[in-house]
């Protein structure tokens, strides 16, 4: 009973920290372009609604200002808010730590250590997308991939987007996902282009076994073959 009871703790705490893991990998790879969602005007609330379609202002998508996060981030204490107070009666409690405070919308910009504020876990660049020109970027298809976690990408086209994540659940930069770092892509060699079909080639090769194939001329036939011209079709009819 006792070892059923500590497998059973065991398997609660794997699956928390499988649930915190897939919370940390939304909240932190859930994008969209600046402008599509607004805070609602409650001040109590930190909710997000689509921006009507008369009041959205499009912004440039081609650069990582042009980006934000749906969802609120999860702070240190793993929760998107402070903790609440032990006496809601309480209006001399401590305040709470500023770090623990978030705010929706966050660009993607400040998901930069602030040591290193050059090293933005993200990349963001315009995909070709046929019939959009190229000197409009912004018009077409624009990507924006994941450094921190490998297999999330974000792509958008006006005010449409979509998020995708196809990963193993690692952070990229740990020692677990030392061996998932971004990589260049390597497609694999084509082969060679095959040669037109050579009856000559095939004869030699089938020589061997005494057959010989000849090709035969396309059959054409002609629809109106037979058929009278229009001048003896109206003879024909006047006599």
């Amino acid at each position: 009973m006792f070892r059923l009871h500590l497998s059973l703790r065991e398997l609660s705490a794997k699956q928390s920290a499988r649930d915190m893991r897939i919370a940390r990998i939304s909240a932190e790879t859930v994008v969209c372009p600046a402008g599509h969602f607004k805070r609602v005007e409650d001040e109590e609330s930190r909710d997000v609604e689509p921006v009507p379609d008369d009041e959205y202002a499009a912004e440039d998508p081609t650069a990582p200002e042009g980006w934000v996060h749906i969802a609120l981030p999860i702070n240190a204490l793993g929760r998107t808010a402070p903790n609440p107070k032990e006496d809601e009666g309480d209006e001399e409690g401590e305040e709470p730590d500023p770090e623990l405070l978030t705010e929706p919308l966050k660009p993607i910009t400040d998901d930069a250590p602030p040591d290193a504020e050059d090293a933005l876990p993200w990349t963001v660049r315009p995909c070709p997308v046929a019939g959009i020109p190229s000197a409009e970027p912004a018009a077409g298809l624009v990507l924006a991939k994941s450094l921190r976690w490998p297999g999330a990408v974000a792509v958008a086209r006006g005010r449409r987007f979509a998020n995708l994540y196809v990963g193993y659940g690692v952070e990229s930069g740990t020692p677990e996902g030392a061996d998932l770092a971004p990589a260049a892509f390597q497609p694999a060699t084509p082969g060679p282009v095959q040669s037109e079909f050579s009856m000559e080639a095939f004869n030699a090769a089938a020589a061997e076994n005494g057959a010989k194939f000849e090709e035969q001329p396309d059959v054409i036939v002609d629809p109106d073959e037979g058929k009278p011209a229009e001048g003896e079709e109206d003879a024909e009819e006047d006599e």
